[in-house]
């Protein structure tokens, strides 16, 4: 039986844990031994029950230093191979890297979610950024890494000048299914908003909601603007600022954090993303799942992946409010026909052939000997 571990901070919060808890449950599926460790004790999604959870710190203890944890990883990932060594290992995130190559566990795939080079530009002052560049390069230099989407494939090479062992993109996989199911839940608080236009996230910097409500101005149209999600009570108010002054405040709704927003994308005539980057852009394949058409920033990863063929003309130039308000008001008047084929590359069952695909830990460690040995 094939053996595989995901390594990963937590199974709370954002879409890595999310990709994580779905890749194992589809593999479990299919009658594979998988566990998962994760740094801290947060968790927020049901695993099945054939998935070994193994947690290394407690919520009461806090999370402890990285040199702990990767005492507790090599102590964990030893007693969980007694029954034979896994066949693939996967770290998510940058502090389980980190934490994985303190440990000195070998021929690990290293997954990046996120797009780090626009982060580090975002940095200040210069000394930081060129410290995190640094560390970034001795994390990931000779390791195999796996990439969400083409552009931060690129963004390790071309921008970081990270030289890996191996570098492929696999991109983040979806229970369609699931989504199409939970999509037709009822949802009556969006259905009296409807018609709306709507984005999913949490209030960060990056996601660019100031320019989106920028471009909501410049549109006249009988939708209004709904913003599901949260954010620091300082950026929900200059939001709300921002709509006031933009006199666009009656059109724009804060209905806060909600569980299902399949069922408000299902809902909506148009979901739009308005981000400075991105590492894949979760909510995009999940909305064209719901059948609701998308427009999004040509940020340089993630959307582009995605919206290809003929959905490519939902793309709007970054930075530019005018050409995202003219997306938007093209799509809502003639919206794309959602091609299956399209979700078929992020359907979990795709990916989970891809990541079982990889070469497993025997080729890898050969490979490394031969190189040792040249």
């Amino acid at each position: 039986m094939k053996r595989v571990a995901f390594i990963v901070d937590s199974l709370t919060g954002g879409g890595a844990e999310r990709s994580v808890a779905t890749s194992a449950t589809e593999m479990a599926a299919r009658g594979i031994d998988v566990s998962i460790l994760t740094l801290g004790d947060e968790v927020a999604y049901a695993l099945d029950l054939a998935i070994r959870y193994v947690r290394l710190s407690t919520k009461r203890e806090g999370m402890p230093g990285n040199r702990i944890l990767a005492r507790r990883l090599r102590t964990a990932m030893a007693g969980l191979e007694e029954d034979g060594p896994f066949d693939l290992v996967v770290a998510n995130l940058l502090r389980t890297s980190a934490v994985v190559r303190r440990a000195q566990l070998p021929d690990v795939y290293h997954c990046l979610h996120n797009s780090l080079g626009p982060q580090i530009r975002g940095t200040r002052p210069a000394v930081l950024r060129f410290w995190w560049r640094h560390r970034l390069r001795r994390l990931y230099n000779g390791q195999h890494l796996l990439a969400v989407s083409d552009g931060v494939a690129r963004n390790v090479t071309t921008d970081l000048g990270i030289r890996p062992a191996s570098l492929r993109t696999i991109h983040n996989g979806f229970d369609i299914a699931s989504i199409r199911r939970r999509a037709t839940e009822p949802e009556p608080d969006a259905d009296e908003l409807r018609p709306f236009v709507l984005h999913v996230g949490h209030f960060k910097r990056q996601k660019r909601i100031d320019r989106l409500l920028e471009a909501w101005a410049l549109l006249d149209t009988e939708h209004r603007l709904v913003l599901l999600g949260t954010g620091s009570r300082r950026k929900v108010r200059q939001l709300h600022e921002q709509a006031e002054r933009l006199g666009i405040a009656e059109s724009v709704v804060f209905p806060g954090f909600h569980e299902n927003a399949y069922a408000w994308m299902a809902r909506a005539d148009l979901l739009v993303l308005a981000s400075d980057f991105e590492g894949f852009g979760r909510v995009i394949v999940e909305a064209l799942a719901t059948g609701t058409p998308v427009v999004s920033t040509d940020c340089p990863s993630g959307p582009s992946d995605i919206l290809v063929g003929p959905l490519a003309r939902c793309l709007a130039p970054l930075d530019d409010p005018v050409a995202l308000a003219g997306r938007i008001r093209d799509i809502l008047a003639n919206p794309p026909t959602v091609d299956d084929a399209v979700l078929r590359r992020f359907a979990i069952e795709t990916v989970t052939d891809q990541y079982l695909a990889l070469p497993d830990r025997v080729l890898m460690a050969a490979a490394r000997q031969g190189n040792r040995g040249q």
